[in-house]
């Protein structure tokens, strides 16, 4: 029923043929994907493709958000870099630490804090424990990208299964 009713675009229903892991939508979703030019509705149909087979569409249009300037990359399409679940997530974390827009550095740096310390912060971006430049400055460290991997990796665990 879901994969019947993709072309409604409905943002549900995209993500449901992913939750339910779905594989047989992928060629529905990809033909979506060619047409389709909004670039919110894009990235929500790349997400469900990496999530389904790994279609690499979804790094595209992440780096597209990230260039493009725009505020695609605030809340909820924030936290589908985590998807990526190893250092790439990571690394463009960091890189958002320069976006244009405020709110989109600003929760960048929380999602980043929110990682390394492991709970929710809750509070100004300027009382974060750790500021873009700690990032920036340990962005090659291997024990911080270690940890952080983790951390990625934890969550990711944790938005799949619940706990």
């Amino acid at each position: 029923m879901l994969r019947r009713n993709l072309r409604l675009m409905n943002t549900h229903i995209i993500q449901g043929a992913s939750l339910l892991h779905d594989v047989a939508a992928v060629p529905i979703l990809r033909n979506l994907l060619e047409e389709e030019s909004d670039p919110d509705r894009r990235l929500t149909i790349a997400g469900a493709l990496w999530k389904l087979s790994g279609d690499p569409v979804f790094i595209e249009c992440l780096n597209q958000a990230r260039t493009s300037r725009c505020n695609l990359l605030e809340g909820a399409h924030l936290l589908k870099v985590l998807w990526l679940g190893d250092g790439r997530a990571i690394d463009f974390l960091i890189d958002l630490l320069d976006f244009q827009e405020w709110l989109v550095r600003s929760q960048a740096l929380g999602l980043l804090n929110e990682l390394e310390f492991g709970r929710r912060m809750g509070i100004p971006a300027r009382e974060m424990p750790r500021q873009p430049d700690d990032y920036r400055k340990r962005r090659r460290d291997p024990a911080f990208r270690e940890l952080m991997t983790a951390a990625v990796r934890k969550w990711n665990f944790e938005m799949k299964t619940g706990r």
